[in-house]
């Protein structure tokens, strides 16, 4: 036999039979290997050097039961991806084409986990190649137990399936189960529940199911869950899950049916809420070769998004090229890029500038680390500014119920008011009324007033600063109606406030500027003018529009009407024409006489243009109207071809005063850019700040006045090293 195990049948049919048969058997010693049929049991590699063998250890329990297997000790020969000698675990069949694979190829001294298989039959194979220069030692126990019996189990297998005690009869009470469920790195797990009912309902405190991301206690929650129903199937964000049953000492019910499915490629996935956390495969322990993960967080509109870096091993390199972690301002993998991280040299806090960051985590062929543990929250008390946008409360569309206190600050030019208008509002304070009561009725009945308290949980608005402002709305007590409010103030205030155990709220609201100025972009023409043109005007206001037209063209601006009252004072009444996307840009005019008599015009030589008017002094004697039209640009363009070239203009003659050139090079996604300079001679006079000329470069295309995705700014004379982009596309502003 290839085994300590051998089965002789000896069958006859109806006709005669014979003189029968007589057999002997022996013993002998075998290399390595067996097959095991009692409940417990432990299992040793073979005491001598077996060179170039592959023994074969099989643990073969009744239909029914399943098999607990667990590591005493492990020392195999080392070797990359464990190819030479190594240890394997299989499960459903003894041919190991046909098994299930039980966790990773073993070899070094790491100790396997233990294991619980989802069928009755379990293998143990040890390889060792003639060349092995020591002999492969371990030391394994192992249990056979019936499927249902208990309530743990570590799992590795790829599919299977996990119920409550008893299922589909009412579960006992006061369990305490655990089940992790681990799949190779790189892959995702799966959960589908074919039936679900415990007792109780949210915020689940009598009995209830915890899954977790990963495979500890304090690994990421992904829910609690009580109750009849969970509508969805749970996707892992890495390779491992924990699962935790918990019953108290009252009633049970029917228990739960979920399978599991652990094929899915890929790790990372799309997190909202008020915060959470994001864990590297397998964290603490190595996170596993060439593997990519990426992570969407989403908080709601209005806020902002704090990421914690509570620790952080990857393969260290000068420049993170190896394994690292990359952080971005924004939903895309091409937003810009807040940092890439590898080692322990990083801030503790990174925060966006909107409301979604992007985490993309990479890993090569060589070296792992234990990965990271990051922490992420909703930022809600802030500064806004712009023309227009939402704010909604913290984990819309759902109510918020936990304690917190935020404040929305909208900022607006001088001059302008806002307009806000709800979509959704709902408050319910832990205190609901305050009862003033007074006399009784001719039936007898004690009359009393009732009186919403808006001290617990409310959502208010003011308008003005804290020593000049008033209230606009105070919203509390249940759904309310849809309020529209009016400010005539250019700063607003958005207060919410929720404590209390019983207390939730919920808002969404939209907001806009009331008066000028605005971000035109993508029309080829438009005109701008003061408020109520062709009225002059008459209360301090400042108006600032930004154009931006295609990429490789410029903006002619005409002005056709203007009328200042006090001519020459700059300081105090103005309009300021610039050739970029903000104020910081090269000024190409700034006009404060009284009128023109003629049309003025200008032109950019990019695609952006900035303007500015103000009026610090109330009079009667102001106005202003213009137009815009893109028109051919002198310098810049747009590159579509594998390969190209290009030049700042008047190459290689010296390059105009307040150019403004913008270049976006775009090729195949599946590419990479290659940017390298031939020549450099650039505002090398004024030493090496920048602050001058220059030339920046961006990933993706150039947002809207956002400097944070800019990967290089150049000026000087030396020849800047070669730029290869993260993505296909890549914007060069000069």
């Amino acid at each position: 036999s290839s085994h300590n195990y051998m089965l002789l049948v000896f069958r006859t049919d109806v006709s005669g039979g014979g003189r029968g048969f007589k057999a002997n058997y022996t013993s002998t010693p075998m290399s390595c290997g067996g097959i095991f049929r009692s409940e417990t049991g432990t299992i040793k590699s073979p005491p001598e050097p077996q060179p170039y063998s592959k023994c074969k250890w099989i643990i073969s329990a009744p239909a029914g039961k399943v098999i607990e297997l667990g590591w005493s000790s492990v020392s195999i020969p080392n070797s990359v991806f464990c190819t030479r000698s190594n240890l394997q675990i299989f499960e459903n069949n003894t041919d190991t084409s046909l098994a299930h694979k039980l966790g990773e190829t073993y070899c070094g001294a790491r100790i396997p986990p233990t294991m619980t298989s989802t069928s009755n039959i379990l293998m143990i194979v040890l390889t060792t190649p003639s060349y092995a220069t020591y002999d492969p030692k371990f030391s394994a126990y192992y249990r056979i137990r019936s499927a249902d019996e208990g309530c743990s189990g570590n799992f590795l297998s790829m599919n299977g399936a996990i119920q409550s005690p008893n299922y589909p009869e009412e579960y006992p009470i006061g369990l305490n189960c655990v089940w992790t469920i681990t799949v190779p790195t790189g892959k995702q797990i799966s959960l589908h529940f074919k039936d679900f009912f415990l007792e109780g309902r949210a915020p689940c405190r009598a009995d209830y199911l915890e899954i977790r991301n990963g495979g500890h206690a304090s690994s990421p929650l992904i829910g609690k869950y009580c109750g009849a129903t969970i509508s969805d199937d749970i996707t892992s964000f890495g390779n491992q899950l924990y699962i935790r049953f918990y019953s108290d000492a009252a009633i049970g019910s029917k228990g739960f049916s979920l399978t599991w499915d652990g094929t899915l490629s890929g790790c990372g996935g799309d997190l909202s809420g008020y915060s959470g956390s994001i864990i590297s495969p397998n964290y603490p322990y190595p996170y596993g070769r060439d593997g990519m993960c990426i992570w969407r967080i989403t908080v709601s509109q209005g806020s902002l998004v704090a990421l914690s870096i509570v620790d952080i091993d990857l393969e260290a390199h000068s420049n993170c090229l190896m394994d690292y972690l990359e952080i971005r301002d924004g939903i895309t993998p091409r937003s810009p890029l807040l940092g890439r991280y590898c080692a322990s040299d990083h801030p503790v806090t990174i925060s966006s500038t909107s409301n979604s960051m992007h985490l993309l985590f990479r890993s090569d062929i060589s070296r792992e680390g234990r990965g990271f543990h990051l922490k992420f929250s909703t930022v809600c008390n802030r500064t806004i500014r712009g023309y227009r946008g939402v704010i909604e409360s913290p984990e819309f569309p759902s109510a918020f119920t936990q304690p917190v206190d935020c404040t929305w600050t909208i900022e607006a030019p001088l001059g302008n008011a806002f307009s806000v208008a709800f979509s959704h509002l709902m408050t319910v304070p832990d205190k609901m009324l305050a009862l003033f009561c007074s006399g009784v009725n001719s039936r007898g009945w004690q009359m009393c007033k009732g009186f919403q308290q808006c001290d617990s949980t409310y959502l208010q608005i003011n308008e003005g600063t804290p020593s000049n402002g008033k209230m606009l709305g105070k919203y509390c007590g249940g759904t309310q109606s849809l309020p529209t409010i009016k400010s005539t103030f250019n700063e607003i205030h958005v207060h919410m406030k929720v404590t209390g155990l019983r207390s939730e709220a919920l808002f969404r609201l939209e907001w806009f500027v009331v008066g000028c100025g605005g971000i035109l972009k993508g029309k080829s023409y438009g005109d701008l003018s003061t408020p109520d043109y062709p009225e002059l005007v008459s209360r301090p206001v400042v108006c600032e529009w930004t154009i931006i037209v295609d990429s490789g063209s410029s903006i002619k601006i005409s002005v056709t009407d203007l009328a200042i009252d006090k001519p020459n004072d700059c300081d105090q009444n103005s309009i300021q024409f610039v050739g970029g996307p903000d104020s910081t840009s090269p000024l190409l005019s700034k006009i404060c006489q009284t009128s023109i008599n003629n049309q003025l015009e200008l032109q950019t030589s990019g695609n952006r243009a900035f303007v500015r008017l103000q009026v610090k002094q109330a009079n009667k004697h102001f106005k202003f109207k213009a137009s815009y039209n893109q028109v051919y640009s002198s310098c810049g363009g747009l590159f579509n071809g594998q390969e190209g070239s290009f030049h700042s203009k008047n190459y290689p003659q010296n390059y105009d005063s307040f150019d403004d050139c913008t270049y976006l090079i775009t090729i195949a996604e599946t590419h990479r850019i290659n940017l390298t300079f031939v020549d450099f001679d650039v505002d090398f006079s004024f030493g090496s700040n920048c602050s001058f000329s220059y030339i920046k470069v961006f990933e993706g295309e150039m947002e809207f006045s956002n400097d944070n995705s800019s990967i290089r700014t150049l000026c000087g004379s030396a020849i800047p090293q070669p730029i290869i982009s993260s993505t296909n596309k890549l914007t060069i502003r000069f």
